[in-house]
C-alpha cells in the first residue's frame, strides 16, 4: 500500500500554519528550560526497574524476625541443641550451642541496620552536593569557551570522586548484610546437618549454593561487562561524530529548517547508548533474583525487565540515522499531485542527482551501513534490511533523476504503478525505522524526550510553502511527537502496574508476621526454629540483592563520568584551544557546529547522569526518613527484648510491644511509599498530558506510521509488564505453625 503525504489534504494557509507550528514544537521540545522535564522523564522511565519498595517495606519484617529469633533463643528447646561442627570446624559460628548463635544473629542484624543508617545518610547528603556539581558542569558548558576550560575538568573530577565515595559507603552496607547472610546461612546448614532428615539436608545444600552465588564476588565479571559497555558506547560516539561531519559537508541546500532533526537524532543515539552502559553494569537486562534457595517459590523474583535483544546495536543507531530515512520518504511522497518531488531530489537548475537531496540521503545511508556491526539478531537484521532497501530505492530514483535533463524526459505519473511501488517501499522502510526508533525511545532510562539543545540552530530559516521539505518538516515533528508520546504513555502504564507490587509485598509481609506472632517460647519446636532461620535467609537475600544494586549503580555512575571525561571532555577542551585562538569552528548544520556537537554531548550526558542519580537520591532520602522514624527505634525495642528475664509475663509484654510497633511501622511505610508513588505518577500524568496537547497542534502521521510506532513501543512495555506480573515477594511456605496439641 502506498503512503500518503501529511501535507496532501492541507490548504496553502493550513500548510503554512502547520509548518510554522512544527518549527515551534521543535523549539519548545529542545529548549534548555526543558532540562528538568528531560531529567524527570529519564528518572520516571527507569524507576520501576529500581523499585525499592521491598527494601523499604522489609524493615518491619526484619524487626519481627529478629524478635522471633530472640523468642526462639529464650525457649528451652534452643538450650537442648548442641550443634555438630562440620569437617574443618565452623567458619563463622562462635558457639556449639544453638541459643547463643540465635542471639548472635540478632546482634549482627542490629549492627547491619546501624551501618545502613549511617551510610545511607552519607549518600543522601553527598547527593545534594553532587547536584550542585552537576549544575556547575551545566554552567561551564553554558558559558564562554574559557569558562569551560577553567571549570569543566575540575567539576567532572569532583563528580567522579563523589560517585566513588558513595560507592564505598554502599559497599560497607553490602558487606555488612553479606556477613549477616553468611552467618545465618552457616547456622542453618549446621542445624540441618545436626537435626534434619535426608530431604531437609538436600534442600539445605541447594539453599547454600544459591546463597553462595549471591555472596560471590562478581567484581571480575562486572569489570568485563563494564569494559564491553564502554567500548560499545565509544563506538556509538564515533558513529555520531562521523555522521555529523559527513552530514555537515553534504547537507542539502535550503533544508536548514529541518537540519536540527538530524542533530537531535544524533543526541538521542548517544543517550540510548549511555543507557545501555548503565543497564549492563546494573544488571537490569538479566534475570533479577533475590532467591533464598526455596525449592518451590522464589523470593523476590522478577523476570528481566528489558525485552529480548534489548542491547542490540540497531536500537541506538536507528536514532542516529532515522532522519535521512525520513527525508527519503518525504521526497517520494511529497511531490506535486502526491508524486515524487523531483525538484527537491536534485538541485535547482541541475539534472544530476549527485548534487541533490537524494545524494545526501545516499551518503548518510551508506555511512550508516558502513558503521554498523550486526549482532545477527532480529533487530539488527531488520535494521540492515531497511538500510539495504533504502539504498536500492535511492539508486532507482537517482537513475531516473539522472535523465531529467534529457529533452524527452517526462515526470513519472504520480498515479502510475511505478510511483506507487516506490511509495509503498518508502512507506515500508520508514515504518520499520519508526518501530525500531519507538522501541529504542521506550527503553527504561531513555525517557522518550529529545535532549535539550544548548544551541538550537538558526531560527530564521524560510518556511517552505510545499513540496518534500514541508512534508519533512511536518512528518518529522509529528513522528517524533508520536514516538515520545508512546514512550511516555508506556512509562506511565508500566510504573502504574509496578505499584501493584506494593500490595503484594504488604500482603506477604502481613501473612508472615501473623505466622511469627503465633510462635511462643514455651511451645516452639526445632522445626520452627529452622523455619525461622530459613525465613531470615529469605529476607536477608532480598535485602542483599537490593543493596547490591546500589553498589552497581555507583559503579555505573563512576564509569559514566570517567567515559564522559575521557571521550567527551578531554577532546572538547583540546578543541576549545583552537576556538579561543580564533580558528574557524568548521562546517555545521543550520548554525550548529562540530564544537556545538561536542559541547552538546557533554551536556546531554550530564543531564542523563542526573536523571539516573535522582532515582537513588530519592531512595536514600526515603530510607533515611524511615530509618530514623521506624528502623532504629525498632532495633532499640529488639535490644530491649534481648535482655533476658525469667519473667514470662514481662517477656510476652515486650514481644507484644514489638509486634504492635512493627504493625505501625508497616502501615506508616506503606503510606510513605504509596505517597512517593503517587507523586511520581502525578508527574508522569502531567508530562503525558502536555505532550498530548502538543500532538493536537499538528496533523497526525499516517495511520501506518502510528501503528508501527505503537508496535515498537509495545516491545518494551510488554516485556516490562510481564516482569512485573511475574514478581513474587517473600512467601510463607516454609514457616510452620506450632501444633495445637
Amino acid at each position: 500500500m502506498s503512503d500518503t503525504a501529511i501535507t496532501a489534504n492541507l490548504s496553502p494557509s493550513e500548510l503554512q500554519k502547520a509548518v510554522a507550528e512544527a518549527a515551534n514544537v521543535r523549539i519548545r521540545a529542545t529548549a534548555t528550560d526543558t532540562s528538568a522535564k528531560f531529567v524527570a522523564s529519564i528518572k520516571g522511565s527507569a524507576m520501576f526497574q529500581n523499585n525499592w519498595d521491598e527494601l523499604l517495606s522489609a524493615a518491619p519484617m526484619s524487626i519481627s524476625l529478629l524478635g522471633s529469633c530472640l523468642v526462639a533463643a529464650s525457649s528451652s528447646t534452643s538450650t537442648t541443641v548442641t550443634l555438630t561442627p562440620p569437617k574443618g570446624g565452623f567458619k563463622l559460628l562462635s558457639y556449639k550451642q544453638l541459643r547463643p548463635n540465635m542471639i548472635q544473629i540478632v546482634d549482627t542484624g542490629r549492627e547491619c541496620f546501624r551501618i545502613a543508617d549511617a551510610n545511607m545518610d552519607f549518600i543522601a547528603q553527598a547527593s545534594n552536593k553532587m547536584y550542585d556539581t552537576l549544575d556547575d558542569v551545566v554552567n561551564d558548558l553554558s558559558g564562554t569557551p574559557q569558562d569551560a576550560k577553567d571549570g569543566l575538568d575540575i567539576h567532572m573530577g569532583i563528580l567522579k570522586q563523589g560517585a566513588l565515595e558513595c560507592r564505598a559507603k554502599a559497599v560497607k552496607i553490602d558487606t555488612a548484610f553479606g556477613n549477616w547472610l553468611a552467618y545465618v546461612n552457616e547456622l542453618h546448614q549446621v542445624a540441618e546437618e545436626t537435626m534434619g532428615d535426608n530431604d531437609s539436608k538436600k534442600a539445605a545444600n541447594e539453599i547454600n549454593l544459591k546463597v553462595q552465588d549471591i555472596l560471590l564476588d562478581k567484581t571480575s565479571a562486572a569489570e568485563q561487562s563494564s569494559k564491553k559497555a564502554v567500548e560499545a558506547l565509544a563506538e556509538n560516539l564515533k558513529v555520531t561524530r562521523d555522521a555529523f561531519k559527513k552530514a555537515s559537508d553534504e547537507y542539502p541546500s535550503g533544508w536548514d529548517l529541518v537540519g536540527m532533526d538530524l542533530v537531535s537524532g544524533l543526541g538521542n543515539c548517544v543517550i540510548s547508548a549511555a543507557n545501555g552502559l548503565v543497564q549492563k553494569i546494573t544488571g537490569n537486562g538479566s534475570q533479577q533474583k533475590a532467591d533464598s534457595g526455596n525449592t518451590g517459590d522464589q523470593s523476590g523474583t522478577q523476570k528481566k525487565t528489558l525485552p529480548k535483544y534489548w542491547d542490540d546495536p540497531a536500537y541506538s543507531q536507528i536514532l542516529a540515522f532515522s532522519d535521512p530515512i525520513s527525508t527519503l520518504r518525504a521526497i517520494v511522497v511529497g511531490g506535486p499531485n502526491g508524486g515524487v518531488d523531483w525538484d527537491s531530489a536534485t538541485l535547482s537548475g541541475q539534472g544530476k542527482s549527485a548534487n541533490g537531496t537524494l545524494a545526501f540521503v545516499q551518503t548518510m545511508i551508506k555511512t550508516a551501513k558502513g558503521s554498523f556491526t550486526s549482532s545477527g539478531n532480529p533487530p539488527s537484521t531488520e535494521y540492515q534490511s531497511l538500510l539495504d532497501d533504502s539504498l536500492a530505492l535511492v539508486s532507482t530514483l537517482m537513475t531516473v533523476a539522472d535523465k531529467k535533463t534529457a529533452l524527452d524526459w517526462k515526470v513519472p505519473d504520480p498515479k502510475s504503478e511505478q510511483v506507487k511501488q516506490w511509495q509503498a517501499k518508502a512507506s515500508e522502510i520508514f515504518n520499520k525505522a519508526c518501530a525500531l526508533s519507538a522501541t529504542a525511545k521506550t527503553m527504561p532510562g531513555v525517557g522518550g524526550n529529545p535532549a535539550p539543545l544548548l544551541n538550537q540552530g538558526n531560527q530564521g530559516s524560510n518556511m517552505p510553502s510545499g513540496g518534500s521539505l514541508a512534508e519533512k518538516a511536518l512528518s518529522g515533528a509529528a513522528t517524533n511527537l508520536k514516538e515520545s508520546q508512546a514512550a511516555m504513555t508506556a512509562t506511565q502504564e508500566t510504573y502504574l502496574k509496578s505499584t501493584e507490587n506494593l500490595a503484594k509485598i504488604q500482603a506477604s509481609l502481613a501473612e508472615i508476621k501473623g505466622q511469627l506472632e503465633k510462635l511462643k517460647a514455651d511451645s516452639i519446636t526445632l522445626e520452627q526454629i529452622r523455619a525461622i532461620l530459613l525465613k531470615c535467609i529469605d529476607v536477608i537475600c532480598d535485602l542483599k540483592v537490593q543493596i547490591g544494586k546500589l553498589v552497581q549503580f555507583f559503579d555505573a555512575l563512576a564509569t559514566m563520568v570517567t567515559f564522559v571525561t575521557d571521550y567527551h571532555v578531554t577532546p572538547f577542551l583540546a578543541y576549545l584551544d583552537k576556538i579561543i585562538a580564533g580558528l574557524p569552528q568548521g562546517p555545521g548544520i543550520n548554525g550548529f557546529t562540530f564544537t556545538d556537537l561536542q559541547r552538546q554531548n557533554v551536556f546531554s550526558m550530564t543531564l542523563f547522569i542526573r536523571g539516573y542519580y535522582s532515582i537513588f537520591n530519592s531512595i536514600a532520602l526515603m530510607y533515611g526518613k524511615i530509618s530514623r522514624e521506624w528502623i532504629m527505634p525498632g532495633m532499640a525495642q529488639v535490644l530491649e527484648l534481648s535482655k533476658q528475664t525469667n519473667d514470662e509475663a514481662m517477656l510476652e509484654k515486650k514481644r507484644q510491644d514489638l509486634s504492635r510497633f512493627t504493625t505501625d511501622a508497616q502501615d506508616a511505610i506503606h503510606i510513605e511509599v504509596s505517597a512517593a508513588q503517587q507523586k511520581m505518577l502525578s508527574g508522569m500524568e502531567s508530562r503525558v498530558k502536555a505532550i498530548a496537547n502538543e500532538t493536537k497542534l499538528l496533523p497526525p502521521p499516517p495511520p501506518a506510521i502510528s501503528k508501527a510506532i505503537q508496535q515498537g513501543s509495545n516491545v518494551v512495555s510488554q516485556a516490562a509488564q510481564a516482569s512485573i506480573a511475574a514478581y513474587k515477594p517473600a512467601t510463607t511456605a516454609l514457616l510452620k505453625l506450632p501444633r495445637d496439641d
